[in-house]
Formats: structure tokens, C-alpha cells, sequence
């Protein structure tokens, strides 16, 4: 499949056109009802069309594993080590949820106190130290 149909077909997903109404948008723009071969300003043309007939598309569905990050020192310290960890291939989960969990009864890391952030801070980073993870440091009491 040529990049010029993939991008067509992408855009007529996108914008959720119907298959009579994608080949009147072909028939009008090619002078043929398929796409078999299109050349790339064909299909940009079509895209195009396709744009101004549906402005109000709907957008494109987020990524459900995106997490905006939090402003609070604790919280992204708990992220930071836990990437860290995740990098050396002690973990293999992309968030701390689940440890997180174990520790302090929070779901998140963003829901958890200063005092439990602590809690878990200090664990990931003995856990660290076991495991011989560079970057990872543990004051001596």
C-alpha cells in the first residue's frame, strides 16, 4: 500500500466518512470512484476535501498510558526512581502503581501524603541499592 492511500484511508477514518460519501469525494477530485493507485497530489486533495466537509472531527483518542506530570517534588522523585529502576531492568511496569499500592494503600503515587511518598521514596531506593543500581544512593544513618 503506497503512503498517498495509506494517508487517504487514515484521514477517512479519522474524520469518519462514510463509503458513499468517500467515493463522491473521489469521484469528484480523480474522476474515479477508487483509490487503487492514487498519486500523492490526488490523495492531498482528497484529504482536503475530506477536511472541509467534517471541520468538527472528532479528535483522535488519547493515549490511555499518558500521565501529565505532577508538580509536586515528592511525587516526581517517586516517578523519577522508579524509571531508573525500570531502565536497569529491575522492573518491568511502566508506573509505580502497584508498588505504590503495596507501600501505602494509595492507588497512585499522586494521591499519596508527603509522609507516604516518603514511605515509598526510601523503599524504591533500598530496593536500588539490592539490586547494585547505578544512580541510586542511600544516606548512612
Amino acid at each position: 500500500m503506497s503512503a498517498a492511500l495509506r494517508m487517504l484511508h487514515a484521514e477517512r477514518r479519522k474524520n469518519n466518512i462514510s463509503e458513499d460519501i468517500f467515493r463522491a469525494i473521489l469521484m469528484g477530485q480523480t474522476n474515479s470512484e477508487s483509490s487503487k493507485g492514487i498519486s500523492w497530489e490526488n490523495a492531498k486533495r482528497c484529504v482536503t476535501e475530506m477536511q472541509k466537509h467534517n471541520p468538527n472531527a472528532a479528535p483522535a483518542p488519547k493515549d490511555p498510558n499518558f500521565r501529565k506530570a505532577s508538580t509536586d517534588p515528592l511525587v516526581r522523585k517517586v516517578y523519577k526512581i522508579w524509571a531508573i529502576l525500570r531502565r536497569a531492568g529491575v522492573v518491568n511496569e511502566r508506573f509505580p502503581d502497584g508498588f505504590v499500592k503495596k507501600m501505602t494503600e494509595c492507588d497512585r503515587a499522586d494521591f499519596c501524603t508527603p509522609a507516604q511518598c516518603n514511605v515509598v521514596i526510601e523503599a524504591l531506593k533500598q530496593w536500588g541499592v539490592r539490586e547494585g543500581v547505578e544512580g541510586i544512593s542511600v544516606k548512612q544513618r
